[in-house]
C-alpha cells in the first residue's frame, strides 16, 4: 500500500498477467526498473481494481496534480470518490469501535478447522452483519479493489493518502483510508501452524523520552492487526540511527517487546546479505505464513533497490503479503512535505504491478 510519510501499504488474484516491454516517461538514475520494461509472465491470482483506480491509471497523463483528476467539477469519477470518502468514515467507525485486543485466532482454530468460519467472523470481521466489505461498507461508490490473495483493499488513487486530503490538509497524515481485509486473512492465510511477522525497515518509534507513543504509525498498525486477532510472532526492526536499547524497549508496548528483534544498523541491498531484510524473509518464512513489511528510510537509492528486488523475486511474491511504502513522486500537493522524483503514472503502474503479484 502507499502510505503517508510516517505512515505505511500494496495487493492481487488467479490467472496470468503479461507485463509487456515499454518505456516509461521517466528514467530514474536511482535504478528502479520500469515494472513493464521486461516482458515476463507473472503467475498471479486475479486482481480487480476499482473503477476509479482503473480510470486514473488510464487517464492521468502528465499532470502533476494528485487531486485534479477527481476534484474538478467535470471529473468523471468525482461523485464516486466523494462517496468513497464518506464510506471510509463508516468503515473506520467500526474499526475504531474495536477497543480491546482480540485473542490470537490461530490458537482458537479446532484441529479440523470446523470452527474457523465462526472464529474469523467473531474476531476478524469489522462488522457483525457481514464478512463482505464491499457490500457492507462500499455499496454506493463501489470504490473498493479486490485481490483473491489479500481480499478487499483501498483503491490506488493519487495523492496516495486519504482522498479527503484534496479537500483539507488536515488529512495529510491520516491512515484511515487504508483497507485491510482481516477476515480474508483469517480465513484464507492463517492456519494453526502459520507464523506471523512484521518487518519494519526504518524503525522510528518515540525515542525522545521514555513514554510509549501510541500515535506512532507502526504501533497503530500493529495494534490494529492485534484488535482483529492477528498477533505478530516476530517484529524485525531495522534502524540506522543509534539508540539506547533500554530506551527502545521502554517506548514500545508490552505486547511488542517479546517478539521484537532490534537491529540497530542500516540495511543492505546486497542480495543474500545478513542485513538485507529479504534475506530474513527468505530464510525464515514459508508461503503459509503471514508477513507484513513496512519500508520508510527516506533514502531513495536504498529504498528503490529493495522495492525492485521484491518485485523481481518470485520467491518473495509467495512470502510477502502486505507492503507499506511511500513513493515520493512529483505531485503539486506534496511539495511542502517531501523531496520528489518520478511521476504519478510511474508510481501507479509500479504499485499495480505489485498488486499483480499478490502483494497488498
Amino acid at each position: 500500500m502507499m502510505v503517508p510519510s510516517s505512515s505505511l501499504k500494496i495487493s492481487l488474484l488467479f490467472g496470468v498477467v503479461l507485463v509487456n516491454a515499454s518505456n516509461l516517461r521517466n528514467n530514474y538514475d536511482r535504478k528502479l526498473a520500469d515494472p513493464r520494461s521486461v516482458e515476463r509472465k507473472i503467475e498471479t491470482v486475479n486482481y480487480l481494481p476499482s473503477n476509479a483506480e482503473q480510470y486514473v491509471l488510464d487517464n492521468h497523463g502528465p499532470s502533476t496534480s494528485g487531486c485534479d483528476i477527481y476534484t474538478k467539477p467535470e471529473s468523471k469519477i468525482r461523485n464516486e470518490v466523494m462517496a468513497h470518502i464518506g464510506e471510509l468514515q463508516t468503515y473506520y467507525d467500526d474499526i475504531s469501535a474495536r477497543k480491546e485486543f482480540a485473542p490470537d485466532v490461530r490458537t482458537l482454530f479446532d484441529i479440523d478447522y470446523s470452527n474457523k468460519e465462526d472464529v474469523c467472523h467473531t474476531y476478524s470481521d469489522p462488522s457483525s452483519k457481514s464478512n463482505d466489505l464491499s457490500t457492507e461498507y462500499f455499496t454506493t461508490s463501489k470504490e473498493i479493489s479486490h485481490s483473491s490473495t489479500q481480499g478487499f483493499m483501498e483503491p490506488l488513487l493519487p495523492p496516495f493518502r486519504h482522498p479527503a486530503f484534496c479537500i483539507h490538509e488536515m488529512f495529510s497524515y491520516r491512515m484511515d483510508f487504508l483497507v485491510e481485509d482481516f477476515g480474508h486473512i483469517c480465513r484464507q492465510t492463517l492456519t494453526r501452524e502459520s507464523k506471523t511477522a512484521f518487518i519494519d525497515i526504518g524503525a522510528t518509534y518515540n525515542f525522545v523520552d521514555d513514554k510509549i507513543d501510541h500515535g506512532s504509525p507502526v504501533i497503530q498498525v500493529i495494534e490494529k492487526y492485534r484488535k482483529f486477532g492477528i498477533h505478530f510472532d516476530d517484529i524485525y526492526a531495522y534502524e540506522i540511527q543509534e539508540w539506547d536499547v533500554e530506551r527502545v524497549y521502554k517506548t514500545i508496548p508490552d505486547h511488542m517487546r517479546q517478539p521484537m528483534h532490534w537491529i540497530n544498523t542500516g540495511v543492505s541491498t546486497e542480495p543474500g546479505h545478513m542485513f538485507n531484510p529479504w534475506t530474513t524473509v527468505l530464510e525464515n518464512y514459508k508461503p503459509e505464513d503471514f508477513v507484513v513489511v513496512k519500508l520508510d528510510i527516506d533514502t531513495p537509492s536504498v529504498e528503490l533497490q529493495l522495492v525492485q528486488q521484491l518485485l523481481d523475486d518470485p520467491r518473495l511474491h509467495e512470502l510477502v503479503d502486505v507492503f507499506y511504502f511511500e513513493h515520493h513522486v512529483h505531485m503539486d500537493e506534496m511539495k511542502p512535505y517531501w523531496k520528489m522524483d518520478g511521476t504519478m503514472v510511474y508510481s501507479l503502474t509500479y504499485f499495480r504491478a505489485m498488486r499483480n503479484v499478490g502483494i497488498a
